[in-house]
């Protein structure tokens, strides 16, 4: 699916070679959902690997549907509802829920203690376990809530203004899922617990692990400015998901008072994230088209294929264009060329494309109507 994901989105961009690069929203969505996806390829073994291996395949699965979305809208055609991986993203939250609870070292200890044969050792351990248990939640949720008040700015990070940002909200989204992994065993413990909020609670945890994946991916880059507009957008993103999958697991708390407690804590107003703007969209596509060492990263997490190799290098080839290609489009002709190629020809004859760059606009126009516009052949 990234395979074919990236080559439509070259593909957008080869389908009027003799304009400008421009940015499509589903190019926008496209570009973040590659950059999170070969993040993950590289870094689940490190970041998932504590007893949450399945983790990783349904983060994977949960993108290649808004993948295959981004793909169809730029193909102009609708995706089929009824593929496998959308299945694969749902399938069992309760299990990747109770996966989490077993690397939570407070939430051990509590289940240890109760399952102690001696009754007197049992009180003992039990009692010393829960007020770990509670110290532990009363930590993670100051640490939230501080961070919430002051949008992460008080939570310790390294890196340039930027990237401390993204690392100090990062945090902040662990904490808030460190709150719900607390909430879950007490729900458990009471017997209180609905399917609802591990349905919530589990694709929480997707969305984390997936951006601290993507912070991890980002870090390790050899431009990482270059990519930061990706980062940014996939952030943005992942910080909604997370905060919308937050609240409908709050709602799933059986008593009003505590959901709007926890709800003032965890997520107090104004502490939420915003959406991405279609600047920031437009910046994420605009990258992906026009940096051939982000795409060479991406690609080197794909598996071999000449056709894509082909797609992008004819990227690269107008890439060097386009200053050309803004005067071409800026240029008014008499009369108005009938067709591109003849706009072509009219460019080359006034001088404001030379003899080299007419031949590449030529090869990739004839390329463009043969391959990618049969309608037009």
């Amino acid at each position: 699916m990234r395979t074919e994901a990236l080559a439509a989105a070259l593909a957008a961009r080869l389908r009027h070679p003799c304009q400008p690069s421009g940015a499509k929203p589903a190019q926008a969505r496209m570009a973040a959902l590659l950059y999170g996806a070969a993040a993950l390829d590289h870094h689940d073994p490190r970041l998932l690997d504590d007893g949450l291996d399945c983790a990783a395949e349904r983060l994977r699965a949960r993108q290649a549907w808004p993948l295959a979305q981004a793909t169809c809208t730029l193909r102009g055609r609708a995706p089929d509802a009824s593929l496998d991986w959308t299945a694969a993203a749902s399938a069992d939250p309760a299990d990747l829920a109770e996966r989490c609870a077993q690397v939570h070292g407070p939430g051990l200890a509590l289940w240890a203690a109760a399952r102690e044969v001696s009754p007197a050792q049992r009180l003992i351990a039990f009692d010393e376990a829960l007020w770990q248990f509670i110290g532990h939640g009363l930590s993670q949720l100051t640490r939230a809530l501080v961070g919430s008040l002051s949008l992460g700015l008080l939570i310790p990070a390294e890196g340039d203004e930027a990237l401390r940002r993204q690392r100090q909200r990062a945090a902040l989204a662990s904490s808030r899922v460190a709150v719900l992994t607390d909430l879950r065993l007490l729900l458990q413990l009471s017997q209180r617990l609905s399917p609802g909020f591990d349905a919530a609670y589990s694709a929480a945890v997707l969305h984390l692990a997936g951006l601290h994946a993507a912070l991890a991916w980002h870090a390790s880059a050899p431009a990482p400015r270059l990519e930061r507009p990706l980062l940014r957008l996939l952030s943005q993103d992942s910080h909604c998901q997370l905060e919308r999958r937050l609240l409908a697991a709050l709602r799933e708390l059986p008593q009003p008072l505590l959901r709007g407690l926890l709800r003032a804590l965890v997520l107090p107003p104004g502490s939420g994230s915003r959406e991405a703007s279609a600047a920031e969209g437009e910046a994420a596509a605009l990258c992906l088209l026009r940096e051939p060492a982000l795409r060479a990263r991406l690609l080197n997490r794909l598996p071999a294929h000449p056709g894509l190799l082909a797609l992008d290098a004819r990227v690269q080839a107008l890439q060097a264009l386009e200053p050309s290609l803004r005067r071409l489009q800026l240029a008014q002709m008499e009369p108005p060329p009938a067709t591109e190629a003849a706009r072509i020809d009219n460019a080359e004859r006034l001088g404001l494309l030379s003899e080299t760059e007419a031949g590449i606009l030529r090869e990739a126009l004839e390329f463009a109507c043969t391959q990618l516009n049969p309608d037009r052949s």
